[in-house]
């Protein structure tokens, strides 16, 4: 039973013995890894780029540049590297005079001449669409372990989990101050 104790508690009268249950049958809370994923669109998972629009900046002579102007299927706005920093640099200016004090202040990097921004709008596929991922739409099964791997019991949702979460806490709570 001794070897039940973690080491370093001290042993008090018959604590090791209020201990045995709770730390005998330690329980592992935590979601199943059996969940499955599937490919999703910027939308479902409220990309950014989709949401908010994005920039490219890419050399005017680059090969991705040609595919965005002739075959990326998106729309956007491109602006030289004068037109560019001209803007970037106002609408700096403008966000950091709204900020309050002691707040940090946004730095505008210009580009180089040869290079050209894309401005994306928003609502529309990002370049990296076919990499967002998102859970199956079944729920996903709460499962309770012992230390040893072996599940105890499986809960359909969160707010089972969270009731037996907090029933179990609760009991190891008054096993250790009792």
């Amino acid at each position: 039973m001794e070897a039940l104790v973690p080491p370093g508690w001290a042993q008090r009268g018959d604590r090791a013995q209020s201990l045995h249950n709770t730390f005998g049958e330690q329980e592992n809370f935590g979601v199943s890894a059996d969940v499955n994923y599937r490919p999703a669109t910027c939308e479902e998972v409220q990309c950014p780029g989709w949401r908010d629009g994005w920039f490219t900046a890419l050399p005017g002579d680059d090969g991705r540049a040609l595919y965005i102007r002739q075959d990326s299927g998106r729309r956007f706005r491109e602006y030289r590297a004068e037109e560019w920093n001209e803007r970037g640099a106002a609408l700096a200016a403008t966000r950091n005079a709204a900020k309050q004090p002691g707040e940090a202040l946004e730095e505008f990097t210009p580009v180089p001449p040869s290079v050209v921004v894309f401005a994306f709008e928003s609502h529309q596929p990002c370049f990296k669409a076919s990499e967002h991922l998102t859970t199956e739409a079944v729920s996903p099964l709460f499962k309770v372990r012992d230390h040893w791997g072996k599940t105890l019991r499986q809960h359909s949702g969160a707010d089972p989990f969270l009731d037996d979460f907090r029933t179990t806490y609760e009991r190891t709570v008054q096993a250790i101050t009792s």
